[in-house]
């Protein structure tokens, strides 16, 4: 089991890639978290505060490769950051659900 960390730039984006993952079984659960607040460096290195879109998405780690293509091929939405971050420990329902709601691997 996986959580996949997805960056996108707006709450629509945010939705379409949901809609894709949850009607093709890529994913049990997502979780979008609108208006992150994000801090990175420019290219004078002064410091910028923008805002973004956050998707949690909870899954199979075997399908984290067709998860990165369906996002990517989500219409409209630009180069959007995406990785995975591994579930270490998880309740034996949140298993059984995301075993039984996702794609056979």
């Amino acid at each position: 089991m996986v959580l996949i960390y997805v960056v996108t730039k707006n709450n629509e984006s945010a939705k379409s890639i949901a809609k894709t993952l949850i009607q093709n079984k890529l994913a049990y659960s997502i979780n979008i978290l609108k208006d992150v607040c994000s801090y990175r460096p420019d290219e004078h290195n002064e410091m910028i505060e923008y805002a973004e879109t956050l998707l949690l998405v909870k899954t199979k780690a075997l399908l984290y490769k067709k998860v990165e293509e369906a996002v990517n091929n989500v219409k409209g939405i630009d180069h959007p950051i995406i990785f995975s971050l591994p579930i270490t420990q998880i309740s034996q329902e949140m298993f059984n659900l995301i075993q039984a709601n996702t794609q056979m691997v």
